[in-house]
């Protein structure tokens, strides 16, 4: 049986910052603008685990549980995101 580390790897990285978001979103927010491609690609992920905690990631991050005005500033975030990697011609 092959086990790919590479998921647990992944998925272990996301645990950290998405810890630190729960605590603290404002001090994680500092950072949305490396972090957002990087959270934008794991929900893209084709591996489940990975996909599902860079969703729980992003609940922390954009403080999506806090209202509707953050789900609407996630989302211009998030199209925003995607317009630019078009311009840039990057393809995930």
């Amino acid at each position: 049986m092959m086990i790919n580390l590479g998921v647990h790897v992944r998925r272990r990285a996301l645990g950290g910052p998405k810890s630190i978001a729960e605590a603290d979103a404002i001090a994680v927010t500092l950072y949305l603008h490396t972090l957002g491609p990087a959270i934008a690609g794991c929900v893209k992920d084709g591996s489940t685990p990975i996909h599902l905690t860079a969703e729980r990631y992003a609940m922390h991050i954009f403080q999506l549980m806090k209202g509707k005005e953050n789900v609407q500033a996630a989302q211009k975030y998030i199209t925003g995101l995607a317009k630019q990697l078009e311009i840039s011609g990057c393809k995930q």
